[in-house]
């Protein structure tokens, strides 16, 4: 995001810069750069680019427009940016659109903004500023 954002989950750390990313999780270590990322855990392949993204995941097909996306752990937390994304997934349809997200799902629910976005799951709080 422009500026940073910090997040706190029970398993999570993340620490989010402009130039990249570093996420610590109990399985998961992930490095993002600007320009490629390459992801390789036990189940998952990312490759990610400038202008798309492309996720294959056991259970999971992504691809991901003009923006940024991170976080894919054991029940899934999505950021998404300026931009749009459609996930398709087993359960999940997603249309994001630059400005309003409304998703619903049965744990699930995500108001997404241009200026912030406030995520509140069963066991998860974010809140996101543009600063």
């Amino acid at each position: 995001m422009v500026g940073w954002v910090f997040i706190l989950t029970a398993d999570i750390i993340h620490i989010f810069m402009l130039g990249w990313v570093s996420i610590l999780t109990e399985d998961i270590i992930h490095i993002f750069m600007l320009g490629w990322v390459s992801i390789l855990t036990e189940d998952i392949i990312h490759s990610f680019m400038l202008g798309w993204v492309s996720i294959l995941t056991e259970d999971i097909i992504h691809i991901f427009m003009v923006g940024l996306v991170f976080i894919l752990t054991e029940d899934t937390i999505h950021i998404f940016m300026v931009g749009w994304v459609f996930i398709l997934t087993e359960d999940i349809v997603h249309i994001f659109m630059v400005g309003l997200v409304s998703i619903l799902t049965e744990d699930i629910i995500h108001i997404f903004m241009v200026r912030w976005v406030s995520i509140l799951t069963e066991e998860i709080i974010h809140i996101f500023m543009v600063r």
